[in-house]
């Protein structure tokens, strides 16, 4: 009775269509189940059989979750790229009118200086 009912658990899509699969298997296969030793061999099989349907539904739902973490991830990393992209830009604005202030500083103070030294040369 082990490779019906393993075929029957690996088509099931959860655990509890194994349980009804592993119950119909039981009516039918009833007849060779005569002593005690039997039946609680068949049980300790179905048992093993629903945990590992369960654990199959689980590892299905683990890798469904895993395949979107994995697609938000990428939608994080192309959101940060796009932004530490745009920050890049406003850093080289940035840059580039600090520069202009810093020669429009200089060209003012040489003509405060040439103005100065103008002045002092009338006196």
């Amino acid at each position: 009775f082990h490779l019906p009912t393993f075929y029957g658990v690996v088509v099931a899509e959860n655990y509890c269509e194994a349980i009804v699969f592993l119950i119909g298997h039981g009516l039918l296969i009833l007849p060779m189940l005569l002593n005690v030793p039997c039946i609680s061999g068949y049980l300790q099989h179905c048992c093993m059989l629903v945990a590992a349907a369960w654990m199959k539904k689980q590892l299905g739902q683990i890798a469904t979750r895993s395949m979107d973490l994995l697609d938000e991830h990428e939608s994080l990393q192309h959101n940060y790229h796009e932004q530490s992209s745009k920050y890049k830009a406003q850093e080289q604005a940035l840059k580039h009118k600090t520069q202009e202030y810093e020669e429009m500083t200089m060209l003012a103070e040489e003509a405060v200086g040439m103005l100065t030294r103008r002045g002092g040369a009338d006196m």
